[in-house]
């Protein structure tokens, strides 16, 4: 990939979230694609190539760990980052 910005598909269920960190990425210099749910990031996946992934944890109906696995098994080279605000709950 030479002189083009890398394309990253953001998913997150919260617009105010999914809208900052698209903004921030954006200012960046990266192409991101920003989706709300799980099935609408497998359908954008399948159709356009990306060069990461990051999706919110903890999402309703395809949760953001059900997606990376989902993802992985039709792209395995596909990076894909995790990110949650649950802080310490998760433990």
């Amino acid at each position: 990939m030479t002189g083009e910005a890398a394309r990253i598909l953001l998913i997150d269920d919260q617009h105010d979230v999914r809208d900052s960190v698209a903004d921030m990425l954006r200012v960046l210099g990266y192409q991101a694609h920003a989706v709300a749910t799980g099935d609408e990031a497998i359908h954008l996946a399948d159709a356009e190539d990306f060069d990461l992934v990051i999706t919110d944890l903890g999402m309703p109906g395809l949760n953001g760990l059900e997606l990376a696995r989902a993802l992985h098994r039709d792209q395995p080279e596909l990076p894909i980052l995790l990110l949650t605000g649950w802080g310490n709950q998760y433990e």
